[in-house]
């Protein structure tokens, strides 16, 4: 009946809009349909947008992470030194990159955790 609908949904949202699941549900890089009431969306989106960060920031790496073993296969593949000089400054970059990227983590990591979400 409608009545029984309305409250297991209205119990849905709340146990969906409760903080901690916005730190997973942005973990998990999934968007946020603005379905969370007022009274609870504030402390979710706050959560919600720390996971985010954090997954954003893995995605980064794993990019960059592909970048790199991509330049790796090239360079071991290269037969000209002009070539291989070429893709060493490339990975060189990308190692610069990496190491910025993981700080990124670490960092955002570390504030979820101050938020009292997982990291």
């Amino acid at each position: 009946d409608r009545k029984t609908y309305f409250e297991a949904r209205e119990r849905g949202i709340r146990q969906y809009c409760y903080p901690p699941n916005g730190m997973n549900v942005g973990r998990a890089g999934q968007g946020y349909g603005d379905v969370c009431p007022p009274d609870l969306e504030p402390a979710f989106l706050y959560q919600y947008q720390l996971g985010l960060a954090v997954y954003d920031a893995e995605q980064r790496i794993s990019s960059l992470d592909s970048q790199q073993r991509s330049l790796e296969d090239r360079l071991r593949k290269a037969d000209k030194d002009d070539e291989r000089a070429k893709l060493r400054n490339q990975l060189r970059d990308l190692d610069r990159d990496l190491r910025h990227a993981r700080d990124e983590l670490g960092w955002r990591q570390a504030e979820a955790l101050r938020a009292g979400g997982q990291p």
